[in-house]
């Protein structure tokens, strides 16, 4: 029987080796890609138990950015966004 610590250990092992092979998306973006990655996954590092794949593919978006939160720090990720359009002509402009 697989029980619920082990079950979040290996969730976390999974997404974290999914996630950085899908260029580290956030969980809005990984979440509905999970069930196409998930094969690759198994075919590369071994079959996952029924739970564990139960688990993986139930999962919810913001839930897979809590589990990952902790390996993103330690991987350098930080808020990939863009700045505003506006920012650079407001930069040239004296006030």
């Amino acid at each position: 029987a697989v029980d619920r610590q082990s079950t979040a250990r290996v969730l976390g092992e999974v997404l974290h080796e999914i996630w950085k092979y899908s260029e580290q998306l956030c969980g809005k973006r990984l979440k509905p890609m999970l069930g196409h990655l998930l094969p690759y996954y198994e075919q590369r590092c071994g079959e996952l138990p029924a739970k564990v794949r139960e688990v993986v593919l139930a999962i919810s978006a913001a839930q897979i950015d809590r589990v990952l939160a902790p390996k993103k720090v330690h991987a350098g990720v930080v808020n990939r966004r863009t700045p505003k359009t506006n920012a650079a002509i407001k930069a040239l402009v004296p006030v």
